[in-house]
């Protein structure tokens, strides 16, 4: 999704930007006090001036802004940057990669893979069972909103995910099941 994204920015041009109006808040919740920032991102892209007010409880404003990234087809503007994203997601690929070299040594050191497999695809269904409805209730309200069309395609690859994760676990355990008979 990371890579998708990624190669989403790819068109994105740069338009110079400052950051005016910043204001914060105070929010009492269950889970602790959050500090919520609103802010206006002034920028220019031909010629035109624009203003996308942002507001956020996770990261505070970057107030030495000098630049965003613009989609020049719907010219909806982006904090982010192609090299930032293209950077997070080799990161992910990295550890997603050592990640599963780890577990592979692992399985192969284990005395008892038949049933370690069988364990872990068993634990793969529930978690797919549970994540591709859920996923695809998401992709159902993104279609159906039009605010949130540019969420489409990351909840959509979600649901590819987890379609292949049930799909694959499930054949993985008939024939891991068929050769332990």
């Amino acid at each position: 999704m990371q890579f998708i994204s990624a190669a989403k920015f790819s068109n994105y041009e740069t338009a110079p930007a400052y950051i005016t109006n910043v204001t914060s808040d105070t929010e009492f919740t269950g889970k602790g006090t959050w500090t919520k920032y609103t802010y206006d991102v002034y920028w220019t892209y031909n010629d035109e001036e624009h203003i996308t007010t942002i507001r956020s409880l996770i990261d505070e404003p970057d107030y030495d802004l000098t630049i965003v990234s613009v989609d020049p087809d719907t010219l909806e503007m982006t904090l982010g940057s192609t090299k930032k994203s293209l950077q997070g997601s080799l990161f992910t690929a990295c550890i997603a990669i050592a990640a599963f070299i780890v577990w592979l040594v692992l399985l192969i050191l284990s005395k008892n893979r038949k049933a370690e497999v069988l364990s872990n695809t068993t634990h793969l269904i529930a978690i797919s069972l549970i994540a591709l409805p859920i996923t695809a209730l998401c992709t159902y309200a993104i279609c159906t909103d039009s605010r949130y069309s540019s969420s489409l395609e990351p909840i959509v690859m979600l649901d590819i995910v987890f379609a292949i994760a049930l799909i694959g676990s499930i054949i993985v355990k008939l024939f891991v099941k068929r050769d332990k008979s």
